[in-house]
């Protein structure tokens, strides 16, 4: 089962056709637009264990993978270290996450992958960096260029398992 979650669902549109390229099935893509656009850690993570079970009980599935860019990083690892998630979520990948809000440590059990730029001017590559993830460094990208990068795609389909 291969599922996302992204923040802003019109963002990810590249990603997801990239995405279908490399063999997955849109029927197994899904997306929410988070309700606070300001990341509120309490609201975002409740929305996205509402659609997390939603997405599971649709599909059947146990586990979802997570794709987060920016403070929608940050709200999946409150979800999944505060609202339930770490039984629910098998990958966690973060574009430019603002991680460091939540938490410095990635979450046990869970394989987690932080892309960042070092160019980054709205989230600063330290924001992104997690102890116990694997963080990958590209240069050159900015934080929306993340969800429309070549080098940031390939690590983000190895970080899922390829398909």
């Amino acid at each position: 089962m291969r599922s996302w979650l992204r923040w802003f669902r019109y963002e990810f549109c590249l990603i997801k056709r990239y995405l279908r390229t490399q063999g997955w099935d849109s029927d197994n893509l899904y997306g929410i637009d988070l309700p606070s656009k300001q990341g509120n850690q309490e609201l975002n993570s409740a929305a996205i264990r509402n659609f997390v079970d939603n997405v599971r009980n649709e599909t059947g599935s146990d586990k979802v993978n997570l794709v987060g860019h920016s403070m929608g990083g940050a709200n999946s690892l409150y979800y999944i270290l505060h609202k339930g998630g770490d039984s629910k979520v098998d990958k966690l990948v973060t574009l430019g996450g603002a991680n460091r809000l939540t938490t410095s440590f990635a979450p046990s059990g869970i394989d987690t992958t932080s892309i960042y730029s070092t160019n980054d001017l709205i989230v600063r590559p330290y924001l992104s960096i997690l102890s116990g993830a694997e963080n990958i460094a590209v240069y050159g990208v900015s934080h929306i260029g993340l969800l429309n990068s070549y080098q940031v795609n390939q690590h983000l389909k190895a970080a899922l398992g390829g398909e």
